[in-house]
């Protein structure tokens, strides 16, 4: 019985510092979405900026997003690649070979 209960609090805490994890990773990016956003408004009121300036603007932050997105992509299925079953013969290396890259284009 106490053992029961030692390991049930023991996932509770990683499931809880999972939660937190996720929950500031939300919180970073909608801060930063809000940034690019008020970032944005001041260049398109801008007198003296022209419009190839909040072009710019827009592309990188576009480029910041995708390339986030590009690594956590490829971050995630390397983890579902190392908890699934593992091929004898192979290093860990080589068996995540195949899915460590991922072409947004195609998802």
């Amino acid at each position: 019985m106490f053992a029961v209960c030692i390991l049930g609090t023991g996932q509770s805490k990683v499931s809880e510092e999972e939660s937190s994890a996720d929950n500031n990773a939300i919180t970073v990016v909608e801060k930063a979405l809000q940034i690019l956003s008020l970032v944005g408004h001041v260049i398109k009121k801008s007198t003296r900026a022209g419009g190839q300036v909040l072009q710019n603007h827009l592309l990188i932050g576009a480029w910041v997003l995708i390339t986030g997105l590009q690594t956590q992509l490829s971050a995630s299925s390397v983890l579902a690649a190392e908890k699934g079953k593992d091929e004898k013969g192979k290093s860990p290396s080589k068996a995540r070979e195949g899915s460590s890259r991922i072409n947004l284009l195609k998802v």
